[in-house]
């Protein structure tokens, strides 16, 4: 049995035949040349379609019968469902309903439903014991159209339940939840309380008695950016890593070039030749987003794996020219994104902000053009499997310009 991830699968950009495929996932396979043997029977599970970035071209693409023949993990998967490669093979593809129809027609559909009404009903009559309390419970879900609808999901069932019990049998009908906001920011403080007589040995019950970090924490959430700049991260400049020629000021948040050489000390890290700098924060194994506000001249807007070369002028050493780094070039006439020495011309808004988000585990790297009202439209986005922390960078070619990290209020 083989689970593999279309999030997974639409980094693969390199040609594989099927047992190479599998021997990339699965490191026992190294030494079996071939899963067609006749007697074993194997299944294949390739999990959320509806996240698939591959053209999935049925009409178009080769057939392929040779589990030992490179070609692009398109037309693995193509050959696969069509039962052209491996023909004996189960396939079990999971999906949201909107995304089936990108591929023909299979013999078993399973859908997995959520509760319809009666079953919402049941459910919180068979949670809560109290039935008189359980009614009540029932009756305030049905006043609010939103909570009525998300309670086709059994977890969400379950949030309530958890809320309104407590909140009903201490009598807080006042504060009863009606919107989705307000139901998880009170299982949110039902949670603070559990955290805090199991660690804590706390005693209180009631949510105004909460510790003072609780409060600090409850407020740092209501104040929290909507969309990617929830995701705001802080970031400095690092002196050890800037060209001579360039000036770091405002907290080492805003860095400029100048003709003058700056005769700073020799440093491993410091880009000796290409005009650049990169941020001193690591950044790995999470989502970040960060804004980079430009002067009216080009700067080159990236990241890099610390392994990227710092001395000299060749290809390996600037950001974008190689395989360590990946980087937009922002001019008064538009876009362009480097990696690799590839340059691809991005279209969209022309703007002095560029705004940057980071999905270090999903191999996501996404750039945005900024409005002066702070609207978001999307530029562009990588899709790559990063396989090492990276750290923000910069890069100049034009005498006295400048960029600064914006400060997010997250």
């Amino acid at each position: 049995m083989f689970a593999l991830p279309f999030r997974d699968l639409n980094l693969k950009k390199d040609q594989y035949s099927l047992m190479q495929l599998l021997s990339h996932y699965f490191s026992e396979l190294n030494e079996i040349d071939s899963i067609e043997d006749g007697e074993t029977k194997t299944v294949f599970i390739f999990d959320g379609l509806d996240e698939c970035r591959l053209p999935l071209d049925f009409k178009n693409n080769e057939k392929c019968c040779d589990v030992t023949k490179p070609t692009s993990v398109d037309v693995l998967l193509t050959n696969l469902i069509e039962g052209n490669l491996l023909p004996s093979a189960l396939l079990w593809i999971t999906s949201r309903p909107a995304a089936a129809n990108q591929i023909p027609p299979v013999d078993q559909v399973t859908e997995v439903r959520g509760f319809n009404d009666p079953q919402k009903e049941e459910y919180f009559r068979k949670k809560i014991t109290d039935q008189n309390l359980a009614n009540e419970i029932i009756k305030h879900m049905k006043t609010s159209r939103i909570l009525h609808i998300m309670c086709h999901m059994p977890v969400f069932c379950w949030i309530s339940a958890t809320v309104l019990e407590m909140m009903l049998k201490e009598a807080e009908k006042d504060e009863v939840p009606k919107t989705l906001t307000q139901m998880y920011s009170h299982f949110m403080l039902i949670q603070i309380i559990v955290k805090n007589r199991k660690y804590n040995k706390a005693t209180e019950t009631n949510p105004k008695e909460l510790s003072q970090s609780d409060k600090e924490m409850i407020l740092k959430l209501c104040r929290l950016k909507s969309g990617l700049r929830k995701y705001a991260c802080h970031l400095t400049l690092d002196p050890n890593t800037a060209n001579p020629h360039l000036i770091l000021s405002e907290g080492n948040r805003k860095v400029t070039l100048v003709e003058e050489n700056q005769h700073y000390e020799d440093h491993p890290d410091r880009f000796d030749c290409c005009l650049q700098v990169l941020c001193r924060e690591v950044l790995s194994c999470g989502r970040y987003y960060w804004e980079v506000e430009r002067d009216d001249t080009v700067a080159d807007i990236g990241v890099v794996y610390k392994v990227m070369k710092r001395k000299g002028r060749k290809n390996d050493s600037w950001i974008g020219s190689n395989k360590e780094s990946w980087c937009l070039f922002c001019s008064d006439s538009g876009y362009e994104f480097n990696h690799s020495g590839v340059r691809r011309s991005v279209s969209g808004p022309v703007s002095n902000r560029v705004g940057v988000y980071l999905d270090w585990p999903a191999g996501t790297l996404s750039f945005y053009s900024v409005s002066s009202s702070g609207t978001l439209t999307h530029l562009y986005t990588e899709h790559t499997r990063f396989t090492e922390p990276l750290y923000p960078g910069f890069g100049f070619s034009s005498i006295s310009s400048s960029v600064t990290l914006d400060n997010i209020q997250r």
